[in-house]
């Protein structure tokens, strides 16, 4: 199953790729906003911890970014 944009909600893997949409948040910030954001958005059902990349540096001191894939049918 792959992550679908609705609060905790699934598509089928048999959706061919062509026919869904990717879109990407990206998040920055200190590692202790990061894990506070990331763990925010789990409690609402909106995605795993594990489905974020790992902390990325930025050119800033203390920042970094992180990402997270999601996918929506096409319309």
């Amino acid at each position: 199953m792959r992550s679908y944009s609705d609060a905790g909600s699934q598509l089928p893997d048999d959706i061919p790729v062509a026919e869904l949409a990717e879109f990407r948040h990206v998040i920055s910030g200190s590692p202790e906003a990061l894990q506070a954001g990331i763990k925010a958005l789990q409690k609402c059902g909106y995605a795993e911890l594990s489905d974020w990349t790992v902390p990325i540096p930025t050119h800033k001191p203390d920042e970094f970014i992180c990402v997270l894939l999601k996918y929506l049918p096409e319309v």
